[in-house]
């Protein structure tokens, strides 16, 4: 050992007996050179090779000695440095069935006991993914031959741009092949009707849960969202990133060609906001929105392959195009349009997008914000469907929420912020924005719109439709999230 690390010694070995000491885990996210560099590299390879025959035995412990038949995750859930480390972490997941991740997204909280509650006197920003997509939960590399899942995920409240989350995740996952997504956590089978603890707060206000994701503009957009990502309405793209590594680039700790960001996780890490990769000549971090992006590990290093980005990624224009051609987000407006045969619509800010046009549907919505989407309940493409879900979500606040604008520093005070001072958490129920816009559909089939409630029953018809020139068109109700076109 002391020859081949050309006698780099730390004050923890004692080779007389047969002692090699090791270092802090933070030498592996540095690079070195000479013995040091080799004898780093022994060391993440001895780490790596120990958590994954770890991660092994305790899988065949489960599978053979338990008889579990449940499928398998190993995971340690995050790395000292993302951009060196996570495909070591990730190949040690490979030792069993599934890989899979945590992974949040959400704006900068701070205040008291802001880990776990919302209370007056607290700050926020409001950030879209539509805005920032480099903070979207999907975007994952994947490893090949192994089914990927996100474990635990939400639009961390009191992010109030919260709609847009199942929507994309719908539309990415299946984009990308994520292959489930776990939504953290359903504090109730429908929204949330006592969203507080139940003492009082120095302001004589009730705290209310940060955790849930059983507001009704979260689970309250899961019924078109779901029905779009199981039914396979939204194609899985091709790979635009195949990478393949060998095992020794691994213990080298080799700058990778794409790496995600640091997973956005406030009770784990600290400052506020989330810590980008800063790969220079890398592959644009925007490609896991054009399709999937995968690595082998153990590979080939010459089959790696990369698609040209130039057709679908446009930083001067701030838009993003899949490369199935049925998503197109705008992050310079904040508006992703999802435009399939058999699920239409669009999520993001719809008062400075103007109309939006796809290829069946067309919306004119006056809300700063929301969430439209149309769905086939029949399997028949819109254009032919009997029967389709309308869906509409904009945001939601208790009754009796308020805030101001604020500026404010981060937890560490080395940062400022422009958002949001909480001034009440107010009270049950729930205060949606009122929908105003109107909708127009192409169909030989559809006539007849009808307001759902939230359990799917027929609550009234919609008035005024007018069904001429091959359309069905007519004015949003201002209180329905869901209507049943038939």
């Amino acid at each position: 050992a002391k020859d081949t690390w050309s006698g780099t010694t730390n004050d923890k070995d004692d080779f007389a007996q047969g002692i090699v000491g090791l270092n802090n885990v933070w030498a592996m996210t540095q690079p070195w050179t000479g013995g040091t560099a080799k004898r780093i590299a022994d060391e993440t390879e001895f780490f790596a090779r120990t958590q994954f025959n770890f991660y092994k035995e305790i899988g065949n412990y489960y599978r053979n000695e338990l008889g579990c038949k449940q499928v398998i995750n190993a995971s340690n859930w995050t790395t000292a440095d993302t951009t060196r480390l996570n495909d070591i972490e990730r190949w040690t997941y490979a030792a069993n069935d599934v890989l899979a991740v945590n992974k949040y997204t959400g704006g900068v909280h701070t205040g008291d006991n802001n880990g776990w509650r919302i209370d007056p006197g607290h700050h926020f920003t409001a950030e879209s993914c539509l805005l920032n997509p480099r903070n979207l939960p999907t975007n994952l590399k994947q490893t090949v031959g192994h089914p990927m899942l996100v474990t635990e995920s939400t639009w961390v409240s009191p992010e109030p741009y919260q709609s847009e989350g199942p929507m994309l995740i719908a539309a990415y996952s299946a984009l990308t092949g994520l292959d489930a997504f776990y939504w953290f956590s359903a504090t109730a089978p429908q929204y949330e009707s006592d969203p507080y603890f139940n003492f009082l707060n120095s302001n004589g206000q009730h705290p209310l849960y940060k955790w849930t994701c059983s507001t009704p503009t979260l689970i309250g957009s899961f019924p078109a969202a779901a029905l779009m990502f199981r039914k396979g309405y939204i194609r899985e793209g091709k790979p635009v990133v195949h990478e393949e590594r060998t095992l020794s680039q691994l213990w080298q700790r080799e700058i990778p060609a794409i790496s995600e960001d640091r997973s956005f996780d406030p009770n784990r890490y600290a400052g506020n906001t989330v810590e980008k990769n800063a790969i220079k000549n890398g592959i644009d971090p925007l490609a896991f929105l054009v399709g999937p992006v995968e690595a082998k590990y153990g590979g080939d290093p010459s089959k790696s392959i990369v698609t040209d980005l130039s057709a679908f990624v446009d930083h001067n224009a701030r838009t993003i195009k899949s490369n199935t051609g049925e998503i197109a987000l705008d992050y310079g407006i904040g508006l992703c349009k999802i435009n399939t045969t058999r699920a239409q619509g669009a999520t993001g800010f719809f008062a400075k997008a103007g109309e939006v046009k796809l290829s069946d549907l067309s919306l004119k919505i006056a809300n700063e914000y929301a969430s439209v989407a149309v769905v086939s309940l029949d399997g028949l493409p819109l254009a032919t469907s009997k029967k389709a879900l309308l869906q509409v979500v904009t945001t939601a606040r208790p009754t009796g929420w308020s805030s101001k604008p604020s500026e404010f520093k981060s937890d560490d005070g080395k940062q400022s912020f422009k958002g949001f001072e909480i001034e009440k958490t107010g009270k049950m129920p729930w205060r949606m924005v009122t929908t105003n816009g109107t909708v127009s559909l192409r169909t030989s089939t559809l006539s007849k719109a009808t307001i759902l409630d939230a359990a799917g029953f027929p609550v009234k018809m919609v008035e005024g439709i007018d069904h001429t020139n091959g359309r069905l068109s007519f004015q949003l109700p201002a209180d329905a999230m869901y209507i049943l076109l038939d």
